[in-house]
């Protein structure tokens, strides 16, 4: 009512909690609001569009690709999401060359842990979302250090205690591996626009997976145009 643009922040709420607040906020105001759908929510389209809002700010993060690879006996299949928890055999393969795969390949090495990074990107996408700086250092001494990268290149079996990769020249070498932590990149996210008729302003990984660098100026950018 002051002149700004009133949000709600959805959060960690529950969908009633969540429907109760939207109902509240337009019994006090009869000015534009939004509500800004976070990660991890209960929110759901329907739920949205069931109050009515003016503008939601979706910011749900993108949708990590996967190759549905499964386990076998002695090779698991962790996603990147799940790998800190996860008992991690000694022959490690990340498959993916985005930040989080190149940082946890880090974590793993600094663990006495083996490492292989399978990207279908090509070498020079390897690192995607670190600085210039981390890169130049980063990679050079990884390398020292035993990690082996496969750019360009797919994992396309799980085998009993290795995986079958499969380079740019369609030569597949089987490589020993106990634990496959797929960490391939994130997709847009668009699904929560998906039926609602009102304005849906998308930020961060959820428009355009990226770093989260990124994340908080699209974020910021959205909500000054707001």
């Amino acid at each position: 009512n002051a002149g700004g643009l009133g949000i709600i922040s959805a959060m960690n709420a529950p969908a009633d909690y969540l429907r109760k607040e939207i109902r509240a906020c337009r019994e006090l105001t009869d000015k534009p609001f939004g509500v800004n759908v976070m990660l991890n929510t209960e929110a759901t389209a329907d739920i949205i569009a069931e109050a009515s809002p003016d503008i939601v700010i979706a910011a749900t993060g993108g949708v990590r690709d996967t190759l549905g690879l499964s386990d076998t006996a002695g090779t698991k299949v962790v996603g990147i999401d799940d790998f800190m928890m996860a008992d991690i055999a000694e022959e490690v393969v990340i498959v993916g060359s985005n930040v989080q795969a190149i940082d946890a390949a880090m974590y793993l090495l600094a663990q006495g842990k083996h490492v292989q990074v399978v990207t279908p990107n090509a070498a020079s996408a390897i690192g995607a979302g670190h600085s210039f700086w981390v890169k130049t250092f980063t990679q050079p001494n990884m390398k020292a250090l035993g990690v082996r990268f496969w750019p360009e290149a797919t994992v396309t079996a799980v085998n009993d205690g290795s995986v079958t990769v499969k380079t740019a020249t369609g030569i597949e070498q089987e490589i020993a591996c106990g634990t496959v932590v797929e960490a391939l990149d994130c997709l847009p996210n668009d699904s929560l626009s998906t039926g609602l008729s009102c304005e849906v302003v998308t930020v961060g990984d959820a428009a355009r997976p990226f770093n989260i660098g990124e994340a908080i100026c699209s974020g910021n950018a959205a909500a000054r145009a707001i």
